[in-house]
């Protein structure tokens, strides 16, 4: 057994590939030591180098880092007193440059620059705020005597070469078993990838992903940094004196790199070595196994390692064993390590936290300037502002919102009229979630005052931000879509980005997405995917995910027909009037109580109270609307104002929004067109300024827009054009001003059809009749559901669909959606419609008979059975009967 008061070189490794490497150096191994310290977890290998006695040890299996390395040599010094200097040896990751061509498999030594030590420990430092994070961990350098043997190694290195690798080549060839991890790979497979080029699956190798069409060509490899070969005076491998860079943290980021080897000139990147510097002054020699970037991996670390520990074996060679002797025992400043360990500890964690949430912020900074995603902060943070403590309660606390929150692929749709607080209970529910769902909630507003936020692809955009920066182990799809996108310069197809999106969703495991205003995204029709109700539809319907989804809009027939195909019938709530009535009273009284525009009523509660009142009766469920009016009762300066303006309440809110045009003194519309703005501006929601005023009902507004030249016929927007906005709202005046001015009574639009199919589809007779007078055509085919009778009978208007009928409406007519108006009819349970259709199916039928070879007597025509009329036989209740159809009627 071994005397460990006799040895004088501690050697520390990091790994076992480490220390196998550096037993093969050794001139002669010796036996185990005859005892150790009792709380020594190390295991040693002893033996001699030169005339030096050297003990060998590694960090646990598994572990890495500072304070492992710095546990072991404290243990190495409790039991072996008399060690005097110390070695760090192993591998590491290169950093190359335009002045230092590094390259796998060559090793580098620490050595002091510029004063400074020749260890840089750079999770460590401090944030001053406009000057990033500054380094301070330059760690103490090692003695004189292994600087000076590094100095004189050098110099002969210059003038007769190293024999680095014919040293490891000698021990291969006795150590045959050893070369197949050992030996010196191909070295076709060194390749620097250029710094933006990130390997984004760990899962595979770079041969699998990184080397392009080319696969070994890498020559022709566009990713790579172009290097010469080294010629044959040059050494291989090369051996390099500067700069280590150590922290607890593997560098796996080329552009960090990159950044400190610049900055600092960073040679290498390691784990270890700023645990030992300061408390065991050490040599670090490091063998290059990779370029510390994404591409790493582990075929050069074997042949990093063996080189390593030659290089550390040629410079104990230069050292005088006396002089070793006169060197102070390392043990004799344990006591200071052993006070700073735990600070070492604490200090790199804390710092460790800011360089990581830096290197983080960094990484999200640069996706976000790529993306550029629309900021849904700001909606929500107006909406909280506007509400009133506890609205939208009524809605927290319904069994179907807890369901919602909990069961698979869950989803709800809120659907209500304008101004009733879907926005401002979005908001609740999004706060909602945020203190009580395991993970922080996604959402975005439409919002057709802002353009950035009225389609999918935007949405999806920012949807994809908000989770980049809530989990860290999705990134990775992130980084796969910047990759494709050659690195940022070009933009992700809306295709791209649903897909990684599905792929962060389907990681992420479950997460919560809040949508509102879905009636305010102009892209939320069709079936691809650029169709926001077929993307909804797509996130929920695969089980390999667990997404919660809650939307809210207006009760749009587009909306409510898309979403009835596939959501459940729980899964669908209207927000009532009764339902928001105790909000928006609260909302009231509070408005009333403590708002210093109705301040003056304080004194008078009993006018107070003839406010709240009169509000609350009318309100219906309308929070804008009793906004509205709170604004409008705080310019009453009197009483008698007041009482005249509670009187005269608005019914609806097109009727509130157009007093309010009709009082605004010169306005700011006809100031504009009087300065010469364009009437036919296109842009916004609704394309140009004649469709947003048509589709509101501004009888003022449209002839003003009209006197000033307004194309009646400009296609866009929302609706397709004014025509078809006023007719889809049923506003008749606004409808006849447009005929009057000439308006294409058949313009085409995909979502509406036409102004025909519009009016038909929401039942609104009178207009309905004013277009057939004006020819609109009955059976022009277009929009959801195909054509205007079709558009009818699915919602069931009766009479609609008797005046499009005796208009000459084809009652067999086929479109994609329903087949037929009967099949629309039937699905939808519509009885009376369904009767109808049939009627006149056959009369037309039995017509058509009669034409051909009736006799005087008439005909006796069967009604079809549901099958003729090409439906399911339970769509249709109705049993076969005779239908007596005489010519001379």
């Amino acid at each position: 057994m071994s005397d460990p008061a006799t040895y004088t070189v501690g050697w520390i490794c990091a790994i076992p590939t480490e220390s196998v490497a550096a037993r093969q150096f050794l001139d002669e191994e010796h036996d185990p030591p005859i005892h150790v310290s009792p709380n020594d977890n190390n295991v040693y290998t002893l033996g001699r180098i030169s005339q030096h006695r050297v003990v060998i040890a590694v960090l646990p299996k598994g572990e890495y880092g500072i304070t492992s390395a710095a546990s072991v040599a404290r243990d190495m010094l409790h039991s072996f007193p008399n060690v005097r200097i110390g070695l760090m040896v192993g591998i590491g990751g290169g950093a190359p440059s335009k002045k230092h061509d590094i390259r796998l498999g060559d090793v580098v030594v620490s050595s002091p620059q510029d004063g400074r030590g020749g260890v840089l420990q750079y999770d460590y430092g401090k944030a001053i705020q406009g000057h990033g994070f500054q380094h301070s961990g330059f760690l103490n350098q090692p003695q004189p005597l292994l600087r000076a043997a590094v100095g004189d190694l050098e110099g002969r290195y210059l003038t007769d070469g190293n024999q680095i690798h014919e040293n490891i080549q000698s021990i291969l060839a006795k150590k045959k078993k050893m070369k197949r991890l050992f030996q010196r790979p191909e070295l076709s497979t060194d390749r620097l990838y250029l710094s933006t080029f990130v390997h984004t699956d760990s899962d595979k190798s770079c041969e699998e992903i990184c080397n392009g069409d080319e696969g070994f060509e890498v020559d022709h490899c566009e990713r790579l940094v172009k290097r010469n070969e080294r010629s044959d005076d040059e050494d291989s491998p090369a051996v390099h004196y500067g700069l280590i860079a150590s922290a607890n943290t593997l560098m796996k980021n080329a552009e960090i790199r990159d950044s400190l080897a610049e900055a600092h000139g960073v040679l290498c990147f390691e784990m270890e070595a700023a645990g030992l510097m300061n408390h065991f002054p050490c040599l670090v020699i490091r063998g290059i196994c990779d370029y510390s970037d994404s591409h790493k991996n582990k075929d050069w670390q074997g042949y990093a390692a063996m080189a390593a520990a030659a290089y550390a074996r040629d410079l104990l060679g230069r050292i005088p064993p006396t002089r070793i002797e006169a060197e102070k025992r390392l043990s004799e400043i344990l006591s200071t390590f052993e006070e700073k360990l735990n600070g070492i500890s604490v200090a790199t964690q804390e710092t460790n936290h800011v360089v990581k949430n830096s290197h983080v912020e960094h990484r999200r900074d640069k996706i976000n300037a790529w993306l550029s995603p629309p900021d849904p902060s700001t909606n929500y943070n107006k909406a909280l502002k506007q509400r009133h403590e506890g609205s939208g309660q009524w809605f927290l606390q319904k069994q179907e919102y807890s369901d919602w929150k909990t069961e698979r692929n869950s989803f709800l749709w809120l659907h209500g009229i304008p101004g009733c607080g879907k926005t401002v209970l979005s908001s609740t529910i999004v706060e909602d979630l945020q203190k009580t769902a395991a993970c922080s909630p996604l959402y975005f507003y439409f919002d057709f005052n802002d353009t950035s936020k009225q389609s999918l692809e935007n949405a999806v955009r920012s949807l994809i931000v908000q989770l980049y920066g809530k989990r860290s182990d999705i990134q990775r799809h992130i980084d796969s879509l910047y990759s494709s996108c050659e690195n940022g310069a070009r933009q992700p197809s809306i295709d791209l980005l649903c897909k990684t999106f599905q792929d962060m969703v389907q990681q992420a495991g479950e997460v919560w997405i809040i949508i509102d205003a879905l009636d305010e995204c102009q892209t939320r029709k069709g079936h691809s995917a650029e169709g926001l109700l077929s993307w909804i539809e797509s996130i929920r319907s695969s089980q390999e995910r667990n997404v919660h989804i809650l939307a809210t809009s207006r009760p749009e027939q587009d909306i409510k027909s898309a979403t009835e195909r596939w959501a459940r019938k729980k899964d669908i709530i209207p927000i009532q009037s009764d339902l928001v009535a105790e909000d928006i009273r609260a909302y009231i009284h509070t408005r009333v109580k403590e708002h210093d525009g109705l301040s003056r009523w304080k004194t008078r509660p009993d006018v107070q109270g003839e406010i709240e009142s009169a509000l609350t009766q009318k309100a219906h469920g309308m929070f804008r609307w009793v906004s509205c009016q709170l604004d409008v009762l705080e310019n009453c300066l009197d009483y008698s104002g007041l009482s005249e303006a509670l009187s005269s309440l608005p019914e609806t809110l097109d009727e509130t929004y157009a007093r309010i045009l009709e009082n605004i003194p010169a306005s700011p519309v006809k100031a504009l067109l009087d300065k010469d703005a364009d009437v036919n501006a296109q842009g916004g929601l609704y394309g140009n300024a004649l469709q947003a005023a048509s589709s509101r009902g501004h009888e003022k507004m449209v002839q003003m827009l009209l006197d000033k030249g307004a194309d009646v016929n400009a296609q866009g927007g929302r609706y397709g054009n004014a025509l078809q906005a006023a007719s889809s709202e049923g506003h008749e005046r606004v409808v006849q001003m447009l005929l009057d001015k000439n308006a294409d009574v058949n313009a085409q639009d995909e979502e509406y059809g036409n102004a025909l199919y519009a009016a038909s589809s929401e039942g609104y007779e009178k207009v309905v009749q004013m277009l057939l007078d004006k020819g609109a055509d009955v059976n022009a085919q277009g929009g959801e559901y195909g054509n205007a009778l079709q558009a009818t009978s699915s919602r069931g208007y009766e009479k609609v669909v008797q005046m499009l009928l005796d208009k000459g409406a084809d009652v067999n007519a086929q479109s994609r959606y329903y087949g037929n108006a009967l099949y629309a009819a039937s699905s939808r349970g519509h009885e009376k419609v369904v009767q109808i259709l049939l009627r006149d199916k056959a009369a037309k039928r039995s017509a058509s008979q009669a034409r051909i070879g009736g006799t005087k007597e008439g005909v006796v025509a069967k009604k079809p059975k549901a099958a003729d009329a090409g439906l399911p036989s339970t769509h249709v209740g109705a049993e076969e009967e005779s239908v007596n159809v005489n010519k001379d009627d």
